[in-house]
């Protein structure tokens, strides 16, 4: 073991990597429940910082950060930022009504909430966020939302409508919305038609 950390909640997200704080080494964000997000300096995982999640959204109990992506910088800083999903109450039973979730952008140095929208369909999200760059250059993100007993769809917008206000007006529906089964996988990206063009694989919770 080269070093261990706690965290504030279970870890049960994929582990990204990104340089946050200067140095040569990559730097460990986790996710978890309980709105656990946290940075782990690579070198000897030291807190780098951790989100509140108050700072996401003001919600009755504390929600889960999903897998964030890592995208390019957006506030000028020269250090990546990422991308993540907040949503999911653990208190609410299946049969009830659930509070739509949040796509919010993280900054990479400090771990400050640079922007926070809720998801178009204000259906509840347990998303790992995917980021991949269209052929103009344009960095988007794709995310999904509802979850095994409610419904929901995937979306893509690109990164720059997150932080400009453009949200509501930029986001792409990717597939039809299910009644009852959400979109928690995933993505997965490839060139299925020879185009030049990453092809979008979505995997729905109805299979």
């Amino acid at each position: 073991i080269v070093w261990q950390a706690p965290h504030t909640g279970d870890a049960f997200t994929t582990a990204q990597v990104a340089r946050l704080n200067g140095d040569s080494v990559f730097d460990v964000v986790m996710g978890g429940r309980e709105a656990a997000l946290a940075a782990f300096n690579g070198s000897d995982g030291t807190v780098l910082w951790r989100v509140d999640g108050q700072a996401v959204a003001q919600t009755p109990v504390p929600y889960n950060f999903f897998t964030p992506a890592v995208v390019r910088d957006v506030n000028g800083d020269q250090i990546q930022d990422l991308v993540v999903a907040y949503g999911g109450d653990d208190t609410r039973l299946s049969s009830q009504s659930r509070s739509a979730g949040y796509i919010a952008v993280i900054s990479g140095p400090d771990g400050s909430v640079l922007a926070s929208h809720r998801t178009p369909d204000e259906s509840e999200t347990y998303s790992a966020i995917v980021t991949y760059d269209r052929p103009d250059g344009q960095e988007w993100v794709i995310f999904g939302t509802g979850g095994e007993t409610h419904g929901g769809a995937a979306y893509r917008v690109p990164v720059a409508a997150l932080i400009d206000g453009r949200f509501n007006t930029r986001f792409e529906r990717l597939i039809t919305p299910s009644a009852t089964k959400g979109v928690m996988a995933p993505a997965t990206l490839l060139d299925i038609t020879k185009d030049g063009e990453l092809d979008i694989a979505i995997s729905t919770f109805d299979g």
